[in-house]
């Protein structure tokens, strides 16, 4: 009984997206998906690198928008950019360039820094030629955060037959 208890405990804290636009290309494509779990982060805090699925905090109207991006920036930490380097300073004072493996799309950054707060996330699209994330919205709360991508699929049949579904129920 307990096994069935944590399995539906873990169940309903884990939700499928599909990927729309190509911001985070070449590592989650369109019509790909990705499966996220909202527990994890209640056990630990989000760390750098983590892709993780967000309920956009300005979208318009009644819709809720949910977007996938990288996380660069923790929180306390202060970012800046120049051309295609992200810079990290920490809370010591020590200042790094970003090492970003999963970056194979550069775009030109714009020159800029950001202050993080405490509770605030510095998030990019691995494609940077996207500029829909922090460079141009600002950080992000992490109170807007569902959770990290456990697991994705770059196949589009499941798209294909979850629109086909919908299509059916009209």
């Amino acid at each position: 009984i307990f096994f069935i208890t944590a399995l539906s405990f873990i169940a309903l804290h884990t939700r499928l997206f599909f990927v729309e636009g190509a911001s985070m290309e070449p590592t989650f494509i369109e019509q790909g998906f990705v499966i996220t779990n909202s527990l994890i982060y209640r056990l630990h805090t989000p760390k750098r690198g983590d892709s993780v699925v967000f309920q956009y905090p300005y979208a318009t109207g009644k819709k809720i928008t949910y977007n996938i991006k990288r996380i660069v920036g923790l929180p306390n930490e202060i970012i800046s950019i120049t051309g295609t380097t992200v810079h990290i300073k920490n809370t010591h004072g020590e200042e790094n360039a970003l090492s970003e493996p999963y970056v194979q799309i550069m775009g030109e950054n714009r020159h800029g820094s950001a202050t993080l707060s405490a509770d605030e996330y510095f998030m990019m699209s691995d494609n940077r030629s996207e500029k829909a994330d922090s460079r141009t919205w600002g950080a992000l709360k992490k109170t807007f955060i569902v959770g990290p991508v456990i697991f994705h699929s770059n196949g589009k049949f499941l798209y294909s037959l979850f629109n086909r579904l919908d299509e059916l129920r009209k």
